[in-house]
């Protein structure tokens, strides 16, 4: 049986992302300050290019493209995404 919200909407599906990959996101997404990030990182016991590739790969079914660039800076949130990603990260 799905869980149905008190306000009778259907619930949304769970997010397919893990709690390190989200964190990392909602860095990007708050600031994008590369300093700001290290905690999401060291959380998700993994390298930079790494986790943006994990991240890539599944939003890749949300998004039909991919969210993260590599920027001058490490990876970024592409614009056009921002806002898909905040859903599917409340999810």
């Amino acid at each position: 049986p799905s869980s149905t919200p008190a306000d009778g909407s259907p619930a949304a599906p769970p997010s397919p992302l893990s709690e390190a990959e989200a964190s990392y996101l909602l860095c990007l997404l708050e600031d994008g300050a590369p300093e700001n990030r290290g905690a999401a990182l060291k959380e998700a016991g993994t390298s930079p290019a790494l986790l943006m590739d994990a991240i890539n790969e599944k939003l890749f079914d949300e998004l039909g493209d991919v969210a993260l660039v590599e920027g001058d800076a490490g990876p970024q949130l592409l614009e056009d995404y921002r806002e898909d990603v905040r859903r599917i990260i409340a999810a």
